[in-house]
């Protein structure tokens, strides 16, 4: 019981950081005045991939935000701050950072 809720609370977070990342994404797109169109043929996407993740609905993967992100003169890290963090697992103490 205790993992099905620990793995719901996780798709959860989940969502919510695709949400965030696609919304960061629309808002790029239109302060760089690209339509949807253009954005799509130059990165080989089609118009309906670049909505679903503008609209949260489709993950967007490593690979494409680092393609994404010079076609709308950003650095990578733009799109990956202030996410929402996974929950810590039950028993691991978190880890300082190197």
């Amino acid at each position: 019981m205790q993992d099905d809720k620990r793995i719901q609370r996780t798709l959860a977070i989940e969502r919510e950081a695709d949400t965030i990342l696609g919304r960061r994404l629309a808002s790029a797109r239109a302060q760089c005045l690209m339509p949807l169109e253009d954005l799509a043929h130059v990165l080989g996407f089609t118009v309906e991939e670049i909505l679903d993740h503008e609209q949260g609905s489709f993950s967007l993967t490593a690979v494409r935000l680092a393609w994404l992100a010079p076609v709308l003169n950003l650095d990578l890290s733009t799109f990956l701050k202030d996410l929402p963090e996974p929950p810590l697992i039950a028993g691991l103490r978190a880890v300082p950072p190197c």
